[in-house]
């Protein structure tokens, strides 16, 4: 497997430590994982190979392109995702991750308080999940230790300036669109189990 692929394991022990940490260590998590954004430069390089084929009319270059840009365009963090939706319970657990994540932005709750961790532990670059992952687990921990400075700080209750600070409310907010757009996908008749309703299988049958 390719090294950008988040192992079974490791996706299991991922989610087991994210559930038992507290908020602060939650959200530390959450601010590694929002950061994992596209390669700028490779996107770019992407884009001027779309162009230069379309320009000079090869269809199959152009069409490599296109799955180039493609997959340039799809940040680690969803991959990441993507990989913790295969895991046993993996849709509840982003479900509940995602709920994390809007209390956080619509700070109520014990989010309110919580911190990113610390700009010592900075993320992985691009390309790893599985480093990715193990990064920010490690992160979510210090944070809950109390080795974090609060997002909040800032007047009016956004989030302050610095590595941490600066933008880091926006990138909450593209890691919940992220969330959303991929969980409204698996959410569909696909996942729906039908049974036929009798008296047998309804609970009037505990009645009998």
């Amino acid at each position: 497997p390719g090294d950008d692929v988040l192992p079974a394991r490791l996706g299991k022990s991922l989610m087991s430590a994210y559930e038992a940490l507290q908020p602060p260590g939650r959200l530390g998590f959450l601010s590694i994982l929002a950061r994992q954004d596209v390669d700028l430069s490779t996107v770019r390089r992407s884009c001027q190979n779309l162009l230069a084929a379309e320009d000079d009319c090869r269809a199959a270059a152009s069409l490599r392109a296109r799955g180039a840009l493609r997959e340039a365009l799809e940040p680690p963090s969803e991959r990441i995702i993507g990989r913790l939706a295969q895991q046993p319970g993996g849709l509840r657990f982003l479900v509940a991750m995602r709920a994390d994540l809007l209390s956080a932005l619509a700070q109520r709750g014990p989010f309110a308080e919580a911190a990113p961790p610390s700009p010592s532990l900075s993320p992985p670059a691009a390309g790893s999940s599985a480093a990715t992952a193990a990064a920010a687990t490690a992160a979510a921990a210090a944070a809950e230790a109390g080795s974090v400075a609060s997002p909040l700080a800032a007047e009016g209750g956004e989030a302050g300036e610095g590595e941490w600070g600066e933008g880091l409310r926006e990138r909450w907010r593209a890691l919940d669109g992220s969330l959303r757009r991929l969980l409204s996908t698996w959410f569909d008749q696909g996942l729906l189990k039908l049974e036929p309703l009798s008296w047998e299988t309804s609970p009037a049958g505990l009645l009998g």
